[in-house]
């Protein structure tokens, strides 16, 4: 049987009704109301678009806990304008998010194209705040940024804040070629920039690549190309001198191949005694090997490089031996001699290090 409710009960549903209604929306309203001190492409991030900053499938996206910037194939093509105290700067990524470091990781081919925008007096690709956290660029892919004109600075990357790029991340930071002020690739401002792990970092500007020597982390040994562009290479080197990061205007800088160290054959480098030069004719004398050895080398040579048309070559076998005599030479002729001892196995022979190189006159 239906139960009739009366106007005064209806009354007091809908009241408690629009009340839930109203609370819920205040609830909504105050958690997408919570913004990040960080614009990408013109777009500030905050807690509802933070896993999809530009709308476009999730290629920019932002984890507040962590402070982490996440670009993934991300192509930003649009800016944010700061203005303070009437200067204005135009920036592709800004942020002002306090302490620590601010991470951004790379994963695939991103790009950020900074717009023209009149009277702009600066221009980057990427910018914190004075006094904002350190900006630290890592992961596995690649990120190229290029400023536009600006009156007075244009860099690929400005910071005051000390710049890190590590990981296997591939930087290319190139500044618009500016008709009235200052452009480099990457700017720090009383900081520094240091490259390590396995990054890549390849920066272009008129004005210079950088404005301040970078820095490199542990175990990482530059290996450098530079010139005026990428066309015109001029130096290529690895470990080269501080000036060389302030004198060019394009900079490629990747981390050195480690030289394939030599494994020791186990075979002791001879030690000689004495070389006693006699007519037309000198003796040598070295301290005897006891263990894993069958005999040793001597070289003659007419050239201290020993090649082949001009050294003679003369094994002694056996480990006990400790002197020989070398005849049939020119008077006041120069040789340069040096030896080697060797073990002969069941596989292979090993043969130990050049002692260094002597000379010796025949009287």
């Amino acid at each position: 049987m239906a139960k009739i409710i009366s106007k005064k009960t209806m009354e007091k549903v809908v009241v408690v009704a629009l009340f839930l209604g109203t609370l819920m929306w205040w609830n909504t309203s105050s958690v997408s109301a919570k913004n990040y001190n960080v614009w990408v492409g013109g777009v500030q991030v905050t807690s509802q678009n933070a896993k999809d900053v530009l709308r476009d499938g999730g290629s920019v996206k932002y984890n507040a806990s962590k402070k982490t910037l996440i670009l993934k194939n991300a192509l930003i093509q649009d800016a944010h304008t700061v203005n303070d105290s009437g200067t204005r700067y135009v920036c592709g990524i800004y942020y002002n998010v306090r302490g620590g470091s601010f991470k951004i990781k790379l994963i695939g081919s991103n790009n950020i194209f900074v717009p023209y925008v009149e009277n702009a007096e600066y221009s980057y690709g990427i910018c914190p705040a004075m006094g904002a956290s350190k900006p630290s660029i890592s992961g596995n892919g690649s990120l190229t940024l290029i400023s536009n004109d600006a009156t007075r600075l244009n860099a690929g990357i400005s910071t005051s804040c000390s710049l890190t790029i590590g990981g296997k991340a591939k930087v290319n930071a190139q500044a618009f070629t500016s008709a009235t002020g200052m452009s480099y690739g990457i700017f720090t401002y009383n900081c520094k920039c240091t490259i390590k792990g396995s990054a890549k970092v390849t920066s272009y500007g008129s004005s210079g690549a950088f404005n301040k020597i970078p820095s490199f982390g542990k175990g990482y040994t530059p290996s450098v190309r530079a010139g005026i562009n990428s066309n015109r290479i001029m130096l290529n080197k690895k470990k080269p001198s501080k000036k060389t990061y302030k004198k060019y205007q394009y900079i490629e800088i990747k981390k050195a191949k480690k030289s394939k160290k030599k494994t020791s054959s186990g075979v002791k480098t001879v030690k000689i005694k004495k070389v006693e030069r006699m007519k037309k004719r000198f003796n040598i004398y070295w301290k005897a090997h006891k263990n894993n050895c069958s005999g040793y080398q001597l070289q003659v040579s007419e050239n201290k490089k020993f090649p082949k048309n001009l050294t003679y070559t003369h094994t002694i076998q056996g480990s006990q031996y400790d002197g020989t005599g070398v005849t049939g030479l020119q008077s006041g002729h120069r040789y340069y001699i040096r030896m080697r001892a060797f073990s002969i196995g069941q596989f292979s022979t090993k043969y130990g290090k050049w002692t260094k190189t002597r000379s010796v006159v025949p009287k």
